[in-house]
């Protein structure tokens, strides 16, 4: 059943895909490595909770740093609650560094409705700031499936919509900015400690060309 389930989410993510290729394509590579991080501050189910998560992100133009710290409050086993604080600095090759800011909320609903399968989703709300330029809001769809194959290893699957809500001028237009599809192998050495590494698509529509962008992608999740 669980890899039935699958084989359906990749035909949806590939048919969801395939309608934001407009009318060109260009494709770009690139080099992405993540790190997130969790603490609970109690032992209990429900309680405070901090997050950060660092980012270095290699493109064709130049590399972009994230550092995205968050406290939170879980309210049972399965949903937490955030806000937290980004600051996103873009280096160019050719051009001056921007820094961008954010502030951040979300919510995170896991389950495992099948032994050996973990499902989780997770919407999450930014405000964006550059100096000088007007507020832009986004609006983030995450959702994940990870498949346990044998002892500490298995097969990961996440996509991530995202969709601009008002047009400010230095984002993208209103609607979908762009859509992120990752597929790869996790090895866990040891409860709380995860390894991802594997294939992102980066699809960015625009209204001259849609973007493809092929990066090879390596996350470390640490929970404490």
């Amino acid at each position: 059943m669980a890899k039935r389930w699958l084989r359906l989410c990749l035909t949806l993510l590939a048919m969801a895909l395939g309608l934001l290729i407009g009318r060109s394509v260009r494709a770009e590579e690139g080099v992405w490595i993540g790190s997130f991080n969790q603490v609970a501050l109690t032992d209990t189910k429900m309680g405070p909770r901090l997050w950060l998560d660092l980012h270095d992100r290699r493109g064709s133009t130049g590399t972009v740093h994230i550092v995205r710290p968050a406290v939170g409050w879980a309210l049972g086993e399965h949903t937490t609650v955030w806000m937290g604080y980004a600051w996103v600095p873009t280096v160019f090759d050719e051009a001056e560094t921007t820094n961008e800011h954010r502030i951040w909320q979300q919510a995170i609903v896991m389950g495992s409705p099948v032994e050996g399968l973990s499902l989780s989703f997770r919407p999450r709300l930014e405000e964006r700031f550059l100096a000088d330029e007007d507020l832009g809001l986004r609006l983030r769809l995450f959702g994940r499936a990870g498949l346990r194959l044998g002892e500490g290893w298995g097969l990961v699957v996440w996509d991530e919509l995202f969709v601009q809500l008002n047009e400010p001028g230095w984002t993208a237009p209103q609607g979908i900015d762009q859509n992120r599809l990752f597929i790869g192998p996790m090895v866990q050495p040891t409860p709380g400690v995860r390894v991802e590494v594997g294939y992102l698509n980066q699809a960015v529509p625009r209204p001259e060309a849609t973007v493809f962008n092929h990066i090879g992608a390596m996350n470390l999740y640490l929970s404490f």
